[in-house]
C-alpha cells in the first residue's frame, strides 16, 4: 500500500542509516540525447549529462562498479566514490556518451538485453509512433494479458499532440502500462495494430540498442565495461522461476560468447526484483548487481541489489546528491 511522502520517507531513513559509514553513489542513466517526446523519461540533454561529469569529477571520486563491488565486500569503499551505468544499451553510449567519458575521465558499466541487440525497444517505438502521429483515432484497442482486448475512447485534447505534450504523454504511458507485463508475441500484435490504426509510414527509426559489432567496440573501449540486462528486458518477477533462471544464464553466455571474457554484473530489468530474482542471480553466476531504488552503498549493502539513484533533467541534482549523501 502507498502513503503520501513513502519515497521521501524511505530516501530519509536510507540516509539516515547510511551515516558515519562509508558511502559510495551509483548513477544510473539510460540515454543522453536531444530533447524531444519523452514520456518515459529516459532522456537527458547532453549539456546537462555534461554539466552531472562536470560536477562528479570536481567533488567525488570515480570508480568502475566491477571495483566498487569488491570494495562493497571488503567494506573498504574509498572515499567519495561513485560509479556510472547505463541501462538498456542504447547505441549512443558509444557514439555520443564515450567522448564525454573520456574528456572527463570518468569510466561506466552499460547494461545490454542481449536479445535487443541492434533493434528498437518496444517501449521507444510505441513512443515513436505516439509522437509522430498528427491525428490518432477515436479508438485504440488495447490488449489484456488472458489474449482479450479493451477499447479505449481518445479524448479530444488527446488526439492531437499539444505544446507541452501533457495528455499525448499521459496516454502513451497507459498503454505501456497495459503492455509492459504482456509475452513478448502479444505486445508485437497490439504495437502493429496500433501503427496501422495510426497509419504513421516511412518513419524510420531513430533509437535502438547497440549492434553486436558496436557491443565489441564498445567493450574494446577504455572507459566501458559491459553487464548483462537480461535478454529480452521483461519484469523478471511475472515470470516463472524457470523463465527468469533462462533470462539471466543465456544472457550472460550470448555476452560471454560474443566478448570472450567473463561477464559477472547484472541489471534488473524495469527495476523487478525480489529475494528469490536475487538469489536466482546469483545462482546464474553473477557477483553483483543493480537495482532500480534510490540509495548509497555501504559495506553492509547486498551486492545483489545495489542502490541506485537516477538523475533528472536539472543540472545541480547531481551536486545536491553528492553534498547530501557522500
Amino acid at each position: 500500500m502507498s502513503w503520501p511522502g513513502r519515497r521521501r520517507a524511505a530516501r530519509t531513513l536510507a540516509w539516515i542509516g547510511s551515516r558515519g559509514r562509508a558511502r559510495a553513489l551509483i548513477l544510473g542513466y539510460h540515454r543522453i540525447g536531444p530533447e524531444g517526446f519523452d514520456p518515459h523519461e529516459l532522456s537527458l540533454p547532453e549539456a546537462v549529462f555534461e554539466r552531472h561529469l562536470a560536477v562528479l569529477g570536481r567533488l567525488a571520486r570515480p570508480v568502475r562498479l566491477s571495483n566498487l563491488v569488491s570494495d562493497v565486500r571488503s567494506g573498504r569503499i574509498p572515499e567519495r566514490a561513485f560509479a556510472l551505468t547505463f541501462d538498456d544499451g542504447y547505441a549512443h553510449t558509444l557514439s555520443l556518451v564515450e567522448p564525454l567519458l573520456k574528456r572527463h575521465g570518468i569510466p561506466a558499466t552499460v547494461f545490454v538485453p542481449t536479445g535487443l541487440l541492434g533493434a528498437e525497444p518496444w517501449w521507444d517505438r510505441l513512443a515513436r509512433l505516439m509522437s509522430t502521429s498528427k491525428e490518432l483515432p477515436s479508438e485504440l484497442v488495447l490488449p489484456l494479458a488472458d489474449g482479450g482486448e479493451r477499447r479505449r475512447p481518445v479524448e479530444a485534447d488527446e488526439r492531437r499532440p499539444s505544446r507541452d505534450g501533457g495528455s499525448r504523454i499521459d496516454l502513451t504511458n497507459e498503454i505501456y502500462r497495459a503492455m509492459l507485463r504482456l509475452p513478448d508475441q502479444i505486445r508485437v500484435t497490439a504495437l502493429n495494430d496500433i501503427e496501422t490504426r495510426i497509419g504513421v509510414t516511412g518513419h524510420e527509426h531513430q533509437v535502438r540498442v547497440v549492434s553486436e559489432s558496436e557491443l565489441v567496440a564498445l567493450d574494446r573501449s577504455d572507459v566501458f565495461d559491459v553487464g548483462s540486462h537480461s535478454v529480452s528486458h521483461p519484469v523478471l518477477t511475472e515470470l516463472p522461476r524457470e523463465a527468469r533462471h533462462e533470462e539471466l544464464v543465456e544472457s550472460r553466455q550470448e555476452l560471454e560468447d560474443l566478448l570472450r571474457h567473463p561477464v559477472d554484473l547484472f541489471s534488473y530489468p524495469n527495476g523487478g526484483r525480489d529475494r528469490e530474482t536475487d538469489d536466482l542471480v546469483q545462482r546464474a553466476g553473477y557477483r553483483a548487481a543493480c537495482m532500480s531504488r534510490p540509495g548509497v552503498a555501504t559495506a553492509r549493502s547486498d551486492p545483489f541489489s545495489l542502490p541506485r539513484f537516477w538523475p533528472g533533467s536539472d543540472p545541480e541534482e547531481v551536486d545536491l546528491v553528492i553534498r547530501r549523501w557522500l
